[in-house]
This record gives C-alpha cells, sequence and structure tokens, in this order.
C-alpha cells in the first residue's frame, strides 16, 4: 500500500521512489522474463488495502505477518509471500510453489484442485516461521 513511483529502469533494477525515499529493486532470480514485466508485477497500479480488508481476519493476520496460511489463495498467496521466483516454479498454474525462508531453508506451498493452499512442505523449523498459526 506505500506510494510508488517508477523514476528509470537499469539492467536488472527498477529505480523507484517508495513513499518519498528513492531505492533499487531488483530482478535477481526469474530473469528470463522482461524487467519491464517483472515490474508490472510487483509494482501495482491500486492500493491492496482495500482488498486484504475484505478478506478473512486469520488470511489478513498472515498477509501481515508475510506468512502463508493453510486454505490462502492464490492472489491471498502472492500479496503475502511475492511472486514464487520464476527459475523455480515457472508457471502459477503448478500444483506447488517453490520459496526460499532462508539461504538454507527452502518450502513448497501445495496447491489443491481449487487453486488453495493445501499444505507447505518444509523442515520443521523453516515450516514454524512460514506458516500462519505456528505452523499446524
Amino acid at each position: 500500500g506505500a506510494s510508488i513511483k517508477v523514476l528509470d529502469y537499469g539492467r536488472y533494477r527498477i529505480h523507484v521512489e517508495i513513499d518519498g525515499r528513492k531505492m533499487r529493486l531488483g530482478q535477481d532470480y526469474g530473469r528470463q522474463q522482461s524487467l519491464t514485466d517483472w515490474a508490472r508485477k510487483i509494482v501495482v497500479q491500486e492500493d491492496p488495502r482495500k482488498k486484504i480488508a475484505s478478506w478473512p481476519a486469520p488470511i489478513r493476520e498472515a498477509v501481515r505477518a508475510g506468512k502463508v496460511a493453510i486454505g490462502m489463495t492464490k492472489q491471498e498467496a502472492i500479496v503475502s509471500l511475492g511472486y514464487p521466483p520464476m527459475h523455480a516454479t515457472p508457471s502459477l498454474d503448478a500444483p506447488q510453489w517453490k520459496y526460499w525462508h532462508s539461504s538454507l531453508g527452502s518450502y513448497l506451498v501445495i496447491w489443491d484442485a481449487a487453486g488453495r493452499v493445501k499444505d507447505v512442505i518444509a523442515d520443521p523449523q523453516t515450516r514454524y516461521s512460514v506458516v500462519a498459526g505456528r505452523g499446524r
């Protein structure tokens, strides 16, 4: 929901101003898509706060914490976790998305047929850190 303005495009960076502060956002993974397409995914025109406010309380809490919750939709997961890196999840239609919590801790978000989070597969410590509701 922060105010963001794209100032310029570099090689793998977009130069932006976020709430008046100049920053660079880096496209470190998934470079098989253009920098412009990547920027369109992360810099959105509409403030997401109104949409988030309409979601159930447990989903809103997970989004605020940057965690995944069993039962989340793909849109809710993207708002909470961001897009999965394209080199590990080339299609959002894939039955599982791979994320990294740390350099050693990756996890898989498993989707059911309806497009909701069915499970999260990770080592116990990573699962505890990334799943809302204490990783249950």
